[in-house]
């Protein structure tokens, strides 16, 4: 049991809602959601009621909180009273490559990971709130620099449950305009003159791979992100146009303090 999940257990229980906790933790709705399931099955009690009005805590959920409430006092005082150095490296990404490339890293008590759009991401490492961002377009700014630039493969993907042709779906894309799935996708469509086909914008990724997984809908996304779902496919249908991810930081960072995403 770490203390990062008593964290997110307080802040669930508090704002009674997943999607408000992550927002609040900067972290994604789904991770959130997986830790808390975590967390029940190492203690074998149920600690919520899910309802479509959001979480409540059952009768074990409110011992449980009372525990966590002191626990989390104990190690605050603790910090505190021995001076421990708190300082983090602050990485912010998209949705997409917080999912696919910095879960890992979440629960890691040597960084703090921020979830935001690329404009937000952008003020906040100018603002210095952020140590490093990744984001999914190049950045010409003078008071940033970037550190490390990876390739990412895009493929088509739908449901294996779902043997509909790719232009008979629904075409999933992000409602951000920015987003490199969105623009692939587009590009496609207009170059195979099928630019009227179905076309519905989703405004987050879990939103969309939950339409993929239960609709008749086709979407571009990173292949790390389809290879890690059992419920999606690869299309053979190409995808000329990869992504690249870039890392940046500001002029100013120290040398001695890095992120490299592996």
């Amino acid at each position: 049991m770490e203390t990062n999940d008593l964290k997110i257990f307080n802040e669930v229980a508090q704002l009674k809602s997943t999607i408000k906790a992550a927002e609040k933790l900067n972290y994604v709705q789904s991770t959130v959601s997986k830790r808390m399931v975590r967390l029940e099955n190492q203690l074998g009690r149920k600690l919520f009621h899910r309802t479509n009005r959001g979480m409540a805590l059952t009768e074990d959920g409110e011992r449980f909180l009372d525990y966590t409430t002191r626990i989390l006092a104990t190690v605050s005082e603790m910090e505190e009273a021995f001076c421990l150095d708190k300082r983090q490296v602050r990485v912010g990404g998209t949705q997409a490559i917080t999912q696919n490339y910095l879960q890992g890293y979440i629960f890691d008590e040597s960084l703090s990971i921020f979830t935001k759009p690329t404009a937000d991401l952008v003020q906040k490492l100018k603002a210095g709130m952020i140590d490093f961002i990744l984001v999914n377009k190049k950045i010409n700014d003078q008071k940033l620099k970037e550190v490390q630039r990876i390739k990412e493969k895009l493929v088509w993907t739908q449901a294996k449950r779902n043997n509909t042709e790719l232009l008979e779906n629904k075409i999933l894309i992000s409602r951000e305009k920015d987003c490199p799935y969105r623009n692939a996708t587009l590009e496609i469509l207009k170059k195979q003159n099928q630019i009227e086909a179905s076309v519905i914008e989703i405004d987050t990724l879990d939103i969309m791979v939950t339409m993929l997984e239960t609709n008749n809908a086709s979407a571009i996304l990173p292949k790390k992100l389809v290879d890690s779902n059992e419920k999606l496919q690869v299309l053979p249908n190409q995808v000329q146009k990869q992504g690249i991810i870039y890392v940046y930081t500001t002029q100013e960072m120290p040398l001695n303090k890095g992120f490299k995403l592996l």
